[in-house]
C-alpha cells in the first residue's frame, strides 16, 4: 500500500449490538430515541457488518484496553435501556469488530 492510499484508509473499531427485529421495533416506537436522533444527542450509530445491522459506537482511540471496552459496552447497553425503559435489554450480546473506511 503506497503512502497516498494509506492516508485515505482508516480502520475503526465498532462496539455494539446486533439490531435484530425486536430491538429495532422497540427503538422505532421510542419517542426518546426519535428525539435523540433528531437532536443528535446520542453517539449511537448504525452500521452493517457481514450482512447484519448493528447499533453502537465507533471507537476514536487507537489503542483499546479490555477495561475500556467493558466500560463502553456497559454504556451502550445503558443508553439503549434509556431509550426503551419498558424492556430489559441487559441480555443483548455486545459485538466488537473492525470497520474500514476509504476516503
Amino acid at each position: 500500500m503506497d503512502a497516498e492510499t494509506k492516508d485515505r484508509v482508516q480502520v475503526k473499531i465498532f462496539v455494539g449490538v446486533e439490531l435484530k427485529a425486536n430491538v429495532a421495533i422497540l427503538l422505532n416506537k421510542s419517542s426518546r430515541w426519535k428525539e435523540a436522533k433528531v437532536s443528535k444527542t446520542t453517539n449511537l450509530k448504525k452500521t452493517r457488518y457481514q450482512n447484519r445491522e448493528y447499533i453502537g459506537i465507533f471507537l476514536s482511540h487507537e489503542a483499546s484496553t479490555m477495561k475500556m471496552l467493558q466500560k463502553i459496552s456497559k454504556e451502550i447497553l445503558e443508553e439503549l435501556q434509556h431509550f426503551c425503559p419498558e424492556s430489559d435489554l441487559s441480555h443483548l450480546k455486545i459485538n466488537i469488530f473492525p470497520q474500514i473506511f476509504v476516503a
